[in-house]
């Protein structure tokens, strides 16, 4: 005979009792994942302010709509959606705002943005490595985000250079 343990709840013989009182608790968090995840905002704060700065020279309002969206983007996520408890993942919309169009500005523009070969990189480095920060929480995020905020900080100083 098979148990019925494998089975859907729905599913189940009505001998089986089912605990509808347990609760899950999430597990702690350490005081090291909390500021790994508190420098990695602060470092997406910095990099928001750089593509701000960088979207209010530029002359068209199409290009500076995208860069201010970029900035949004990246300051959202290494802000608010590294969380110890999540599966790693940001929404389609997040993710297309931080993708490496960014350095091709506003369509309607007709030309591209203002952009140094080092902004370009910076831009490309960012939205990469703040796509890919909230999937830390799903391995070692007290090692690998500083590492991966130490890209931006780089890519940043390159192009404030």
């Amino acid at each position: 005979m098979t148990t019925s343990l494998s089975l859907p709840l729905s599913l189940r013989p009505l001998s089986q009792p089912v605990d509808h009182h347990t609760r899950f608790e999430p597990e702690p968090v350490s005081d090291e994942v909390l500021e790994a995840i508190a420098d990695a905002g602060a470092v997406g704060e910095r990099a928001a302010l750089w593509a701000e700065t960088v979207a209010a020279r530029q002359g068209d309002q199409g290009h500076q709509r995208v860069l201010q969206m970029f900035a949004a983007a990246v300051r959202q996520v290494l802000g608010r959606e590294i969380l110890p408890d999540g599966d790693g993942e940001i929404t389609g919309e997040l993710r297309y705002a931080l993708d490496a169009y960014v350095v091709l500005g506003a369509t309607a523009a007709g030309c591209a943005p203002d952009l140094t070969t080092a902004e370009q990189l910076a831009l490309v480095v960012v939205g990469a490595v703040a796509a890919a920060a909230p999937s830390t929480v799903l391995g070692d995020p007290v090692r690998d985000l500083p590492a991966l905020c130490s890209v931006i900080e780089s890519a940043l100083i390159l192009a404030e250079a």
